[in-house]
């Protein structure tokens, strides 16, 4: 999933409006605040953040996962991190000071689990992070290899990839209760678990044997030293129920079949089938990592939509089609010109793969309107304004064209708005590969919008976008048929 600087800023704010209003830190601003005052302390690595979930889930209820094997059950939770230290505790590194170089990561999936495991390989461990089958569950099978002179344990702490203050957290001997709310077990026994506060000179190699540590602004933490070389489970259990997400995914990976004589490009496909279904929320796409882009957008979506029909996660694409069918403008810009032929274009993707006469039924009501519209903005004398659903990005609330796609055509050629300027976006009347630029950005050769056309039983070269007679035929062939779509390749 990619991600565009001007959105990730513009999203950075959104997500700290009301912490700032309320003079609340963040957590991510508290932690930056500590790393500064204590400059040697370990700290989370902070890139290849990559979340970790059932497709469907809330953004909240994601876990993540950072090189080297850190993770957060879910956002603002807390965060569990690998160790190797020397025999006295002095830290040697850690799973997120491990030069990338030195490490190897991917995404394995084991029978009857939708959702992957990340495992990881470095040269003292390896690591492998799974989610479920249990609501709330997460596991860590931990397989510990340390250099003679060295020691694992694993760190409980407030900071890792989503975590949040921990105000109080107990060892009763069998467990370890983080802010009343999760449970961390570990086989075989630990050969210690020490728990006290953050920050105070020498920490990292405390061995308080209270037991229990409550307030220290949040700052709360625990060390479970291994007794040595062995494989190890680590089990976090949410005592918190969750919604289950209802979104249909049979699976995370392509169901398309390669024989290819390079391993990895099957694997990098199946990475990215991966990521676009597990930052899936709810029946909706997300155009980059679901936290830091909380809505759907309409551009960036389409693509994934059809990315994801293309891989064969037909049962899911199908799904958020759905969403593109029955809202016409979404995004953080508000109603952009190119929305309605993008969703032509994604939906109409998944049908020609679907060739299901029922969902094109439901389809067709929307696939005119869209259609209308679109063959409307070519002779329009008005601004055309139509609003749009969801968040819009903070900076873009006041812009006097929030909701206004296009403005009056130029010459039989549309001029839509998207992003923040105003373009043609239809080629001048007259030529044989007439380009209603609504789709996409790459299309062209595609002839999509010449199907469109014909659909509507409107000759575009002609110029006059005259109003068509629309109808549906589902007896004599399938939405795909009267689109003219020779395969869905």
């Amino acid at each position: 999933m990619h991600t565009r600087m001007s959105k990730r800023s513009a999203f950075a704010v959104l997500l700290c409006v009301i912490p700032v209003a309320a003079q609340i830190s963040t957590p991510r601003e508290q932690m930056l605040a500590a790393m500064r005052e204590r400059p040697n302390d370990p700290w989370p690595r902070g890139v290849g953040h990559v979340p970790l979930a059932v497709p469907g889930s809330e953004e909240m209820q994601k876990s993540y996962h950072e090189p080297g094997g850190s993770f957060s059950p879910i956002v603002r939770s807390f965060g569990v991190s690998i160790w190797i230290t020397s025999a006295d505790g002095s830290i040697v590194q850690t799973s997120d000071s491990i030069p990338l170089s030195a490490l190897k990561q991917k995404l394995v999936w084991q029978a009857g689990v939708v959702a992957p495991s990340i495992s990881t390989e470095t040269a003292e461990y390896r690591s492998k992070w799974s989610i479920g089958p249990q609501n709330g569950a997460y596991r860590l099978a931990l397989s510990a290899e340390p250099h003679v002179s060295h020691r694992l344990s694993l760190a409980i702490r407030n900071v890792g990839p989503a975590g949040d203050a921990i105000d109080s957290l107990a060892w009763d001997g069998h467990r370890v209760r983080v802010n009343g709310r999760f449970f961390i077990t570990i086989q075989p026994a630990p050969a210690a678990v020490y728990v006290g506060p953050e920050g105070p000179a020498g920490w990292t190699v405390a061995r308080d044997a209270a037991g229990r540590c409550a307030g220290h602004g949040g700052w709360c933490y625990a060390g479970i030293e291994l007794p040595g070389k062995g494989d190890y489970t680590l089990s976090i259990q949410d005592s918190y129920p969750r919604p289950v997400p209802q979104l249909p995914a049979a699976s995370t990976r392509a169901s398309v079949q390669m024989q290819l004589p390079d391993s990895g490009f099957a694997d990098g496909l199946n990475a990215q089938v991966a990521h676009l279904m597990m930052g899936l929320v709810s029946n909706q796409t997300r155009p980059g990592e679901p936290v830091n882009y909380p809505l759907v957008w309409l551009r960036d979506s389409a693509y994934q939509v059809v990315a994801l029909a293309r891989a064969g996660r037909i049962e899911t694409a199908r799904e958020l089609a759905r969403y593109f069918a029955e809202n016409d403008f979404f995004g953080g810009f508000g109603a952009e010109g190119d929305a309605p032929g993008l969703s032509l274009w994604a939906i109409t993707e998944v049908a020609c793969r679907l060739r299901d006469k029922d969902f094109d039924a439901y389809l067709w009501p929307h696939v005119r309107r869209k259609a209308e519209f679109a063959l409307g903005l070519m002779v329009t004398k008005e601004p055309v304004v139509r609003y749009s659903i969801g968040p819009i990005v903070p900076g873009e609330r006041t812009r006097r064209d929030l909701y206004e796609p296009a403005k009056p055509a130029v010459d039989g050629l549309i001029a839509g708005r998207m992003d923040n300027a105003t373009r043609l976006h239809a080629r001048r009347p007259g030529r044989a590969d007439v380009y209603l630029r609504l789709v996409s950005h790459r299309a062209e050769n595609r002839g999509i919008q010449g199907r469109t056309a014909r659909l509507l039983g409107e000759d575009l070269a002609s110029g006059t976008g005259r109003p068509a007679r629309l109808r549906f035929q589902g007896k004599h062939g399938t939405l795909v048929d009267l689109l003219q779509l020779r395969s869905c390749a």
